[in-house]
């Protein structure tokens, strides 16, 4: 084993490097090496996403979101309503796959402008409606709710 500094040996390491010229060809291929991984470790796990899947991700969370507030207002409307016990208790004894259908028919998942009904709104406002363990509790901010 020789008897060189850490210096020596750096200095050694250092004028390899400099003697080193890499071929045309080798940086060619080393750029598209550096290209190639780059994307594909960005579109696998750096969370790069074409410009068509970003839109269609865009379009479901706005649909997404129209469904939820329109289902919302829905559960509001129907919990307001002055029969709503029975019409629940109608709802629930209905089958899930109707459920939908039967709110959209009473105007419940519309809102003010909207041409049709939302579907999902339906779906999401008839899972609200029938899993509320006590709906009969007066909604907080209603017109008939005593004020504290």
């Amino acid at each position: 084993m020789e008897d060189r500094t850490f210096a020596e040996r750096w200095e050694d390491c250092q004028e390899g490097w400099d003697r080193f010229r890499p071929s045309k060809p080798l940086w060619f291929w080393s750029c598209i090496g550096v290209v190639a991984a780059t994307v594909a470790i960005g579109f696998t796990a750096g969370g790069w996403t074409t410009r068509d899947a970003a839109e269609r991700l865009a379009r479901q969370a706005a649909a997404d979101a129209r469904a939820e507030l329109v289902a919302a207002a829905c559960v509001r409307k129907f919990r307001e309503n002055p029969g709503f016990e029975s019409e629940l208790s109608v709802l629930k004894d209905t089958p899930a796959s109707d459920r939908p259908g039967i709110l959209e028919k009473g105007g419940w998942v519309s809102l003010a402008g909207m041409d049709e009904p939302l579907a999902a709104a339906g779906v999401l406002c008839a899972a609200e409606l029938t899993k509320a363990p006590d709906l009969a509790a007066p909604i907080a901010g209603s017109p008939g709710e005593p004020s504290t």
